[in-house]
C-alpha cells in the first residue's frame, strides 16, 4: 500500500492537492499525453493498484461474485468489498468510468487475456460466467 508522509499538511494545502491532480489530468488533452503523465507520476505498483480497482468495479457491475473477482484479479475479498462500497457510497466517478469501459467492451478483451493467462498457469477459473472472447 502506498505510504503517506507522517508530516501533516495544513488543511488548505491538503484540500488543494486533489484539485491539482484533477486539473493536471484534464490539462493533458490527449490519451497519449495522459498516459505519459501517469507513467511519470505513478510507480508501477500504483499503476497496478489503480488498474485493479477499475477492473474490480467493472466485474462487480457485470455481477461477478466476490470470490471469482478475487481469484481473477489476485486481490483479497476485502479489497473487492472495499471497491463495492466505493461503488455504493462514492461520488459516482468510479462507477461512471467502469460503465464506460463496459460500453467500450474493453472488459471482454481484459477477461479474454486473463482467461488465457489462467489456462497457461493451468488454473481453472471459478464461476467464470462468460467464455473468454477472442481478441477484439
Amino acid at each position: 500500500m502506498p505510504q503517506v508522509s507522517k508530516n501533516l499538511l495544513g488543511k488548505e494545502i491538503r484540500d488543494r492537492l486533489p484539485r491539482l491532480l484533477t486539473e493536471s489530468l484534464r490539462s493533458c488533452g490527449s490519451e497519449s499525453k495522459t498516459e505519459k503523465f501517469l507513467l511519470d507520476l505513478l510507480t508501477p505498483t500504483e499503476e497496478i493498484m489503480l488498474g485493479k480497482r477499475i477492473a474490480i468495479a467493472v466485474l462487480l457491475l457485470k455481477e461477478y461474485d466476490y470470490r471469482s473477482i478475487s481469484n481473477l484479479i489476485k486481490v483479497s475479498t476485502t479489497t473487492v468489498n472495499r471497491v463495492a462500497n466505493l461503488l455504493k457510497t462514492g461520488e459516482g466517478g468510479l462507477e461512471e468510468v467502469a460503465r464506460k469501459q463496459i460500453e467500450k467492451q474493453a472488459w471482454k478483451k481484459f477477461l479474454s487475456e486473463a482467461g488465457r493467462l489462467f489456462l497457461k498457469l493451468n488454473r481453472p477459473l471459478k464461476h467464470y460466467s462468460e467464455k473468454p472472447q477472442p481478441d477484439l
